[in-house]
């Protein structure tokens, strides 16, 4: 079955334990594990990345929300980091940490930072049962993120 996470927004800790959670426009919050959940188990493209703001002199060209980079845990050592993972594989979770294709998915970068969850399920052409809704999503989603992907390189490029 198709299954689709698009998050953008705000990055937090629920709590110690790490349990990440996203504050979306108009304050609204979101729980990744349970955003996640119809995923897993599935094979999946997975991109988690800082999203930067051009326009802010913030570390991570803006993503950064400690206000200044010796306080973020990221930022102190790098302050033009701009976190990215893309991954493809089967997403799995184990004691609250979550994996794409074995490789750890690194959410606790992400808190105090501004950032975008994109995960869709990937499936066989012929496993698409509805009229071609499906595609057309699934072709959506991969521009989004080969964009988002052409963006970070950009802003790596910058001096």
């Amino acid at each position: 079955m198709f299954h689709l996470v698009d998050l953008q927004g705000r990055f937090y800790e629920w709590d110690a334990s790490g349990y990440p959670c996203i504050e979306q426009a108009g304050c609204q919050h979101v729980e990744v594990p349970k955003a996640l959940a119809p995923l897993l188990g599935q094979q999946v493209k997975l991109l988690l990345a800082y999203t930067p703001d051009p326009a802010s002199a913030a570390p991570g060209h803006g993503s950064c929300l400690w206000g200044r980079a010796e306080f973020c845990p990221v930022h102190r050592h790098d302050a033009d980091c701009l976190l990215r993972f893309f991954e493809e594989g089967v997403l799995t979770e184990e004691a609250g940490d979550w994996f794409v294709g074995g490789r750890p998915v690194p959410f606790r970068w992400m808190a105090g930072h501004q950032g975008r969850l994109l995960g869709v399920s990937v499936v066989e052409a012929g496993d698409l049962r509805t009229s071609g809704v499906a595609e057309t999503l699934m072709a959506e989603v991969e521009g989004q993120m080969q964009m988002m992907q052409s963006v970070l390189a950009q802003l790596r490029r910058e001096p």
